[in-house]
């Protein structure tokens, strides 16, 4: 997985435009009725082709750059937690509540509440 860093101040006129998408997107999601057609409308418009069957998030969500982000199936995002961008979480593991994981990182455990995550594998370095 290639990394990638955005730096705003390097944002093309394109950037911007997508970036504001996302924002609006977002914000339709946080104030629709989740488990209907309108809501899994809007995150899959959000997500585009990079939302995998079964998968669910739940208001409160925030997204930078939504078209590069890839949720597989049977997903459920739902903790108020701080994902970064190219991190790898795998299959049934659970990132705590309030809890930061790592660009780049990959997390193959579960991550307790309330704590810093990074590496790969992902290690807790901090309790928050």
């Amino acid at each position: 997985m290639e990394e990638k860093r955005i730096d705003p101040r390097l944002s093309t006129p394109e950037d911007m435009q997508e970036g504001m998408r996302d924002a609006q997107l977002c914000f339709k999601i946080n104030h629709t009725m989740p488990y209907t057609q309108e809501y899994d409308g809007y995150v899959k418009e959000l997500f585009r082709s990079g939302f995998g069957e079964g998968s669910m998030v739940l208001p409160g969500l925030s997204a930078v750059r939504a078209r590069e982000v890839k949720i597989g199936s049977n997903v459920l995002i739902m903790n108020n937690c701080w994902i970064g961008a190219g991190a790898t979480i795998l299959p049934g593991v659970t990132v705590g509540e309030n809890s930061v994981v790592g660009a780049a990182s990959v997390v193959t455990k579960d991550i307790p509440d309330n704590c810093i995550a990074v590496g790969s594998p992902a290690k807790v370095i901090r309790n928050l």
